[in-house]
């Protein structure tokens, strides 16, 4: 969402429609430390696993290195097992559609290591970088997430 302010009345008015939070009525169930239940009291679900031990669903993953390094060819390899439900490294995969962002690699890039790794796009798995004429989104943009 984009906001376009001229004055600093408008702010003012902003910063006040987000002061005024529909939670803000509800009482917090945390008012002192104290009130933290121990965690091991607490009930939650299982881990879901897209690939099993190295990737959750619903869980934020980062992976780092130096450039080169093959974070790209790594996840690219991931991706599109996942997309298919094949097995990745000898752990199981939760089969699922992949949409795999990039927005860092040219095409000839993108081509040579799909290539390489015999990655063919499909109903799946689909690839969005800069070169079909639009930057990707962010992971959690509108069209993403529609």
């Amino acid at each position: 969402m984009r906001w376009e302010v001229d004055a600093e009345q408008e702010i003012d008015s902003l910063a006040a429609s987000w002061s005024t939070d529909a939670d803000a009525n509800q009482a917090r169930l945390i008012q002192r430390i104290e009130d933290l239940p121990p965690l091991e009291e607490v009930s939650g679900a299982n881990i879901e696993w897209v690939v099993d031990g190295i990737i959750a669903q619903g869980a934020l993953h980062m992976l780092t290195s130096e450039p080169g390094a093959g974070k790209s060819t790594f996840m690219s390899s991931l991706a599109y097992a996942v997309s298919f439900g094949r097995e990745f490294m000898g752990r199981a995969t939760s089969k699922r559609p992949v949409l795999l962002l990039d927005a860092e690699n040219p095409y000839p890039a993108i081509r040579e290591r799909f290539g390489r790794l015999g990655i063919k796009s499909h109903e799946h798995f689909r690839v969005w970088g800069q070169w079909v004429g639009e930057d990707p989104p962010a992971a959690g943009g509108t069209i993403v997430m529609e």
